[in-house]
């Protein structure tokens, strides 16, 4: 990530990072970057955002953490900068 908000979403839908998968919503969740902690939001998508197969709203990720949306998984490696 070049930015501290990244917005995951279906392909042609608008998000900074696109998935082809129809069960993703166009706009579905985001990773934000603060501080001292990376957070996984879900942004209201329809089929739901999870991370260890338990649908949330909000996460703190870890390096190397793996959430789902629709059919995709998604892995984040978390590097000092």
């Amino acid at each position: 990530m070049t930015q501290p908000l990244l917005t995951i979403g279906r392909h042609g839908g608008g998000a900074d990072f696109e998935i082809d998968d129809p069960q993703v919503s166009r706009l579905h969740c985001v990773i934000e970057v603060k501080t001292d902690a990376v957070f996984l939001r879900d942004l209201r998508s329809t089929n739901g955002t999870y991370l260890d197969e338990k649908r949330i709203l909000s996460a703190c990720l870890e390096h190397k953490s793996e959430f789902r949306i629709g059919a995709s998984v998604l892995g984040v490696s978390i590097v000092p900068t």
